[in-house]
């Protein structure tokens, strides 16, 4: 009789646990990306067979994570100084102050030839490896669920 309790276990586990954490896991990622959050959060948890998840993975490619190389506080890549500590993330025109590109010899905004020596820290991008956690996750505990619910089967039969 307790070989049966096992099977509302796993019920519950993959209807209800495997989809709030994804949920958990796209809200806090999508919040920190400037996206939003709850829209993708509820699509990732409530869409069936992963389907959810696996079009936010894709979409959230083009919204890069990025920090100040100097006090590492979150910014933006239209940013040209960082909000917390002033450090200069892109170069800007001395006549304009319009964000520059490295490259660029002319100022787009005011046509002022660009001298290249600015001192600026630009933005770094962080490494992301949360995916990797959450697809060992997602893979990994569903396996060893049904190796349990099995053994617990073995052990019943047995006994």
């Amino acid at each position: 009789m307790r070989g049966f309790l096992i099977i509302p276990l796993l019920s519950f586990v993959f209807l209800l646990f495997i989809p709030a954490i994804i949920g958990f896991y796209v809200y806090k990622d999508a919040e920190s990306r400037n996206m939003n959050a709850i829209l993708w959060a509820l699509i990732a948890a409530f869409t069936p067979t992963y389907i959810g998840l696996i079009v936010y993975l894709i979409i959230r490619s083009d919204y890069e994570i990025l920090h100040c190389a100097a006090c590492n506080a979150p910014v933006e890549r239209n940013f040209s100084t960082c909000p917390s500590c002033g450090v200069a993330l892109k170069a800007t025109c001395e006549h304009c102050n319009y964000p520059l590109q490295a490259h660029w010899k002319v100022c787009p905004e005011c046509s002022t030839p660009i001298s290249h020596y600015h001192k600026v820290q630009p933005a770094i991008k962080q490494n992301d490896t949360s995916i990797v956690k959450l697809l060992i996750f997602v893979v990994l505990l569903p396996i060893l669920l049904v190796v349990i619910a099995f053994a617990s089967f073995i052990l019943y039969r047995v006994f």
